[in-house]
């Protein structure tokens, strides 16, 4: 019942903290979302900041075709 419900349902932006749209993918309800491309490096000056983002790809840009997909999601009828 839950993953027919997110069937296509986009997240609201202050929840998805993404500046793409962030949403479930109706096929086989992945959420499609930003993914961030970069590397790993010590703490500075802020504890928190040890990633660096080089290359932000939307999440449907980087999902093969949907024939490659290996995840399917079949409803009893």
């Amino acid at each position: 019942m839950l993953a027919r419900a997110l069937e296509g349902y986009t997240l609201p932006a202050d929840i998805a903290l993404d500046p793409n749209r962030a949403s479930f993918r109706a096929a086989d309800h992945e959420l499609m979302s930003t993914i961030l491309v970069g590397e790993v490096h010590p703490p500075g000056a802020d504890p928190f900041d040890v990633f660096t983002a080089r290359v932000r790809v939307e999440g449907e840009k980087a999902e093969g075709p949907d024939a490659a997909r290996a995840c399917r999601l079949a409803f009893p009828t």
